[in-house]
């Protein structure tokens, strides 16, 4: 592989992996807003989060495309059997001018990953946590609720289950 190309390789695959650090980046200051969002309820603003996250899920599964394709290049140019690690790819660099840059987006990038999941795993708590609230709190209701209703003769009945509102459960 000539140099050129050598290095239009490694300059495509490091404007990639920037741009998946970006996104990542956004994604986690998105996981984050989810978390204040749903410690205060707020549908609205957690539909909004949830929406902006399913596009940068888009985004960056398009981008994982287009790196793989990438690193099958990479890969094929120098006879490698399988498609490189990052580990394997910085190696690769290392006789280029994008060593370090390769370096540090690989460990931004895992870095990333790291706190998204973290973030991830917190709010998964947060929401479980929120779920059986309103589990106990909807059971605390449907146990306390009588739906009075008329009687054939007139009156009002108090002992009937409570209503159809009630029995259905998100």
């Amino acid at each position: 592989m000539d140099e050129t190309a050598q290095d239009s390789g490694f300059e495509k695959i490091a404007r990639n992996l920037d741009k998946q650090n970006q996104l990542y980046e956004r994604l986690l200051q998105l996981s984050e807003n989810e978390r204040d969002a749903v410690g205060r309820a707020d549908l609205s603003a957690i539909a909004l989060v949830i929406s902006e996250k399913e596009h940068i899920v888009r985004e960056a599964e398009r981008l994982e495309k287009e790196r793989s394709a990438l690193m099958a290049h990479i890969a094929a140019a120098h006879s490698l059997p399988e498609l490189p690690s990052a580990n394997q790819l910085y190696k690769l660099a290392a006789s280029t001018r994008y060593a370090q840059r390769m370096q540090t987006l690989i460990v931004s990038l895992s870095a990333r990953v790291r706190q998204l999941q973290k973030v991830n795993t917190q709010n998964a708590a947060l929401i479980e946590q929120s779920q059986r609230i309103n589990e106990t709190l909807l059971q605390s209701v449907l146990k306390h609720a009588k739906a009075a209703s008329y009687s054939h003769a007139g009156g009002i009945v108090q002992e009937q289950r409570p209503s159809v509102l009630f029995d259905f459960r998100a």
